[in-house]
């Protein structure tokens, strides 16, 4: 880019008048900014004396190409927050430039940390380079969050309470924006009949952040009920497949199935007799069920 313009030269003679010619060639070289230009001046009296000057002129490309944008600098980032890489463009004053791009990532920590290496390379004709790299620090500072929170839960004597207990104890869970959630408790491994049992569930991801919350889960004695008719009910077919009738209503009443867990997944008005249909999966569930001011809890196994 420094090239000079080639001089005027004149010429005297001294038997009369001379002229002077020029010409320039350019001889190609290893690369497109590099190349050899020879400029030559004749200079002519009237009698076809010639005198002439040559000039060689050796071009280089050692300058490096530059970033047409702005660079992206080194930041620290959550692991869910990662920027997408630049697309970078370069010039160069001798030609044109091409820019390549790398990237490269090596573990942290723990699973959520990283550290992100891009580097953008531009490259002119001559394989001069600029090289810019950008070290992106991530980093696992957020704490999991609960898919399902840790509730509450009671039950009653005549429930399978503790095969409901250890159902409750990992029927939570979590999770990671960076990695896998854990879920840990401390509680006693078996409750009784009474029993009150306060527990504190934590969900850690592998960088050691964690959410705690805290529920209980309640064994009661008694049924809470004004009266219990249990040998007027009769449940049948039991065990059964997709429906069931009840005898020994007096009135219309209303049916609740409960899982083994303790949750609710039926609610139906019911009549003496009546074919009840429903599509529950197999296993152990309790039915209660309440006619006027009179509850009470039969087991129904559904195959």
């Amino acid at each position: 880019d420094n090239i000079p313009t080639e001089e005027t030269l004149t010429a005297a003679d001294t038997c009369g008048t001379a002229s002077v010619a020029f010409s320039e060639n350019t001889a190609a070289g290893l690369c497109a900014g590099a190349y050899t230009i020879t400029r030559t001046w004749t200079a002519t009296d009237e009698c076809s004396n010639e005198t002439i000057h040559v000039q060689t002129i050796t071009v280089e490309d050692n300058g490096v190409p530059t970033f047409n944008e702005a660079l992206p600098g080194n930041i620290t980032v959550a692991c869910d927050n990662i920027p997408t890489e630049e697309t970078l463009t370069a010039a160069d004053t001798c030609g044109t430039a091409s820019v390549s791009f790398a990237e490269s990532t090596a573990a942290g920590v723990c699973d959520g940390d990283s550290v992100i290496t891009r580097t953008w390379t531009a490259t002119d004709q001559c394989s001069n380079e600029t090289v810019h790299i950008q070290t992106i620090m991530v980093q696992d500072i957020t704490e999991p969050i609960w898919d399902l929170l840790p509730s509450d839960l009671t039950v009653n004597c005549q429930m399978d309470y503790q095969a409901a207990y250890d159902t409750w104890l990992t029927s939570f869970s979590g999770t990671d924006n960076c990695s896998t959630a854990t879920l840990t408790y401390a509680a006693p491994t078996t409750v009784s009949c009474p029993d009150n049992v306060e527990v504190t569930f934590e969900l850690t991801d592998a960088c050691g952040n964690e959410t705690i919350a805290t529920a209980t889960f309640v064994v009661e004695g008694t049924l809470h009920i004004s009266d219990v008719f249990e040998n007027d009910l009769v449940l049948f077919p039991n065990p059964t497949e997709k429906h069931i009738y009840i005898k020994g209503l007096k009135e219309d009443s209303r049916m609740e199935v409960f899982n083994i867990a303790g949750q609710k997944v039926l609610t139906r008005t019911i009549s003496n007799r009546k074919r009840i249909d429903f599509d529950l999966n197999s296993g152990l569930y309790m039915v209660k069920i309440t006619s006027g001011y009179k509850t009470t809890i039969k087991k129904l196994i559904i195959r």
